[in-house]
């Protein structure tokens, strides 16, 4: 069932206090979670002309308390260690929840000659979020703004339904959710849902992709996430 295949696949991506939030460019696909690398908790892949699809990952890491210059000088070192990569610092970039910097990194693969565009972002000296946008260097002027977009869409929420702000809207989304949530757990001995129950989660799931598309496919991973913990925690 789709909704347990992506609720599965992300829900080992990290808990904050505070979720980041970013959106991704809308009907790029879900990375497949196995080839992710241990930082990284999501991947998108678009659509180009080329063998080689654009990319997004969104990855973090603890920091003890490193300000975002020296976060980047220790990028940047790593980088210019790695002969097989050229790496140049486009300097500031400015979001709606403070300044981020802005690396571009040129490298080599079976493809051709790949750009990264990379969005670095340290909040508080503690946690490092890092948006990396990878396209095959000939489609990289048709790339950088939607990348540019993805970056200054970050932003910080304690309670995933916050950023929706009609009330009623939101009592909608809370009621669905719970909805679902209740058919888990009603049949949470069964060995599958049943034919009710799958309707009832699948349409939840459709539901978030028809009336919050606005929010993204990372918002929604993120939602469903919560409804699998919310369910686990129920079991306790």
């Amino acid at each position: 069932m789709r909704i347990f295949f992506v609720l599965s696949l992300f829900f080992l991506s990290i808990l904050n206090a505070e979720t980041f939030l970013f959106t991704p460019p809308k009907d790029w696909e879900y990375a497949d979670p196995s080839k992710l690398t241990k930082h990284v908790h999501a991947g998108f892949v678009g659509k180009g002309s080329k063998d080689f699809r654009p990319s997004l990952n969104f990855a973090s890491e603890s920091l003890n308390n490193l300000s975002l210059e020296n976060y980047v000088n220790a990028v940047k070192e790593l980088y210019v260690s790695d002969k097989t990569q050229d790496i140049l610092d486009l300097g500031t970039l400015s979001t709606p929840i403070g300044n981020g910097r802005l690396l571009k990194i040129q490298s080599k693969n079976v493809y051709g000659n790949i750009t990264i565009l990379q969005f670095l972002f340290v909040h508080d000296n503690h946690t490092a979020y890092v948006i990396s946008g990878s396209v095959i260097q000939e489609e990289q002027l048709q790339f950088y703004k939607i990348f540019l977009e993805v970056f200054r869409s970050i932003q910080f929420t304690k309670d995933l339904f916050d950023p929706i702000t009609k009330p009623e809207e939101k009592e909608r989304l809370k009621k669905k959710y719970n909805e679902c949530l209740n058919w888990l757990l009603k049949e949470e001995k069964n060995k599958e849902l049943s034919k009710k129950g799958k309707k009832i989660c699948d349409s939840f799931d459709a539901f978030l992709s028809k009336n919050h598309s606005s929010l993204g496919s990372y918002w929604k991973i993120l939602v469903l996430k919560k409804l699998m913990e919310d369910f686990l925690a129920s079991q306790k």
